[in-house]
């Protein structure tokens, strides 16, 4: 922008499509520099030939984009995405080029990644360059950086380079290390040096690639019997949840048991059951789990427990030595011992 006006003052920027029609990016908003570049970072794909990039003043006053009418290539267009483009020439006698670029990368020929400068003297009669005000000003301000070629990559695992040549793809594998954890870094290597690294991340190698079991947990019960029980290798866990933590009320009903449905998404171990209670002293209730049959709640007890109820909190029940596998829906049930232990409930229906 040029400084001429109200230079410092707002404007707006789009990447548009070679007709001018579709909007590819923005709006971005920048004010306007005193006889300088403004540099907006997008991350735009473009998949078409042509495209273009549109300013629009926020005042009528400034900020003005800067022209050169030293040439002419018919790039520079005046309108809107909304209502056309006509090229400037054809208004009258304004045959300039717009201050308008664009920093692109792409693949060449030789595979080879490439960040340059598309600039109105290099376009040809592409459709890459709207303005919405006009200055017979020449150009002043420098123009950005030269092409810059992407040659390829260095890997560095815990600081130490390991490609002996320079790498051309953009994934690594890194073979043969021990068990371990390692840091590992990427930069990009241009023609005329290298970047800053990416990173770090970790990586733990285990190289039996043998998965251990988890969750082990066991308890003895009557006489001389230890049992115990695992997730096998590969294995995930997952929270059956049903309340968003607000209750609103509770209630109990003794002598009763109040089940709720729970539908794992596969055959698994039940390890934790949770409720939320309110309770008036230190009064029990039964933790129950039961089958579910077909469409409806089945008779068997896969487990009960006798269990103190808090008082306006979550209490949780390791079961997972208690050996409940299931292969489809399941009932977990509160059974109401009295009078003075509820199980809350949540009336808002907002689960």
């Amino acid at each position: 922008t040029t400084n001429f006006e109200n230079w410092d003052q707002p404007m707006t920027v789009y990447v548009l499509s070679g007709d001018g029609n579709t909007i590819l990016g923005g709006p971005y908003t920048s004010n306007g520099v005193n006889n300088n570049w403004i540099n907006i970072a997008t991350s735009i794909v473009i998949d078409q030939s042509t495209f273009m990039i549109a300013t629009y003043n926020d005042d009528p006053g400034g900020p003005y984009v800067g022209v050169d009418d030293s040439f002419f290539n018919e790039t520079l267009f005046f309108g809107s995405h909304t209502n056309g483009f006509t090229e400037l020439s054809q208004l009258g006698n304004y045959e300039y080029v717009g201050s308008h670029e664009a920093n692109v990368m792409y693949q060449d020929k030789r595979g080879r990644l490439v960040s340059e400068w598309l600039r109105p003297a290099d376009a040809g009669k592409t459709e890459n360059a709207p303005v919405i005000h006009l200055e017979k000003e020449a150009l002043s301000a420098p123009y950005p950086s030269e092409n810059r070629a992407l040659l390829g990559y260095n890997i560095y695992r815990d600081g130490t380079k390991i490609n002996t040549s320079t790498w051309t793809s953009t994934g690594y594998a890194d073979p043969d290390l021990a068990n371990g954890t390692y840091a590992y870094t990427v930069t990009a290597v241009y023609d005329e040096g290298e970047s800053g690294p990416a990173g770090p991340v970790q990586a733990t190698v285990n190289a039996s690639g043998l998965e251990v079991p988890i969750n082990l947990s066991g308890y003895a019960s009557t006489g001389d019997i230890a049992n115990l029980s695992w997730i096998g290798p590969g294995g995930s866990q997952e929270e059956l949840i049903y309340d968003n933590d607000i209750s609103t009320g509770a209630y109990r009903f003794p002598g009763n048991t109040m089940s709720t449905k729970m539908s794992p998404s596969g055959p698994c171990q039940v390890l934790t059951l949770k409720y939320y209670t309110t309770n008036i002293g230190t009064n029990q209730f039964h933790a129950k789990v039961f089958n579910w049959s077909v469409n409806q709640p089945g008779t068997t007890v896969l487990h009960n427990s006798t269990e103190t109820a808090p008082d306006e909190a979550w209490v949780e029940i390791d079961v997972s030595g208690a050996g409940i596998n299931v292969d489809g829906d399941f009932m977990v049930g509160f059974g109401s011992v009295d009078t003075l232990a509820y199980i809350g409930f949540d009336a808002n229906l907002n689960n």
